[in-house]
């Protein structure tokens, strides 16, 4: 059946954004014990991210009225002004870039023990610069513990959907006429959830352009 086999596409798709998003996690690094707890991995929940500046201090990137332009006193590229004192509009905001000296920092929220010794830090991702806002902001939120709530909120409308499609071919249902009306309503919603679960993976080889909602 058509709708079951998208709904084995897309369960596919969400066990590799799971695997991906667990991956992205964790360092594995030999200054660090995995997690601490190896056999618990599967199970971990994704790290959260946040940008720091150069002097370690975390970057406010989730509201753009919240950040200060600093000593500069005037959005990078533009001339000084005095009265710029804060990004105004979130259109200008995420078009600016972040007014740092020195590389932006993007680490885990969540700290882990070394191997070597009774200390504990953040997962380092990666060194960035210059970034502009609206960037940086995206990266931070679609961290790994963001992409493994969408993963399993994903599942769980893929299994009502194809729970409310199984019920819907119950041959006592379909026997009355006004529940068969009931169950075949049931099959349409469920096989236009499943397409549209289905859609953001539209890239992918084995997706089909049939399969569009």
């Amino acid at each position: 059946m058509t709708t079951m086999a998208i709904a084995a596409f897309v369960r596919a798709r969400l066990d590799e954004d799971a695997d991906v998003a667990r991956a992205a996690s964790h360092s594995v690094s030999d200054a660090y014990r995995p997690a601490a707890f190896p056999e618990m991995e599967p199970r971990l929940p994704g790290e959260r991210w946040q940008w720091v500046a150069p002097s370690g201090a975390p970057l406010p990137l989730e509201d753009p009225e919240s950040w200060s332009l600093g000593r500069t006193g005037h959005p990078p590229g533009r001339a000084p002004r005095r009265d710029w004192t804060r990004y105004r509009g979130r259109e200008q905001w995420v078009r600016a870039r972040i007014p740092e000296e020195g590389p932006l920092h993007l680490r885990s929220r969540e700290e882990y023990p070394h191997r070597a010794d009774s200390g504990w830090s953040p997962h380092w991702i990666l060194a960035a610069g210059p970034v502009t806002f609206g960037a940086a902001a995206h990266i931070a939120r679609r961290a790994p513990g963001r992409a493994l709530a969408e993963v399993e909120s994903g599942r769980r409308m893929l299994d009502h959907a194809v729970d409310l499609l199984r019920e819907s071919e119950d041959s006592s249902l379909r026997a009355d006429p006004v529940m068969s009306v009931i169950a075949e309503r049931g099959a349409q919603w469920a096989d236009r959830v499943v397409r549209c679960l289905a859609a953001p993976y539209a890239d992918h080889p084995d997706y089909r352009e049939e399969w569009r909602p």
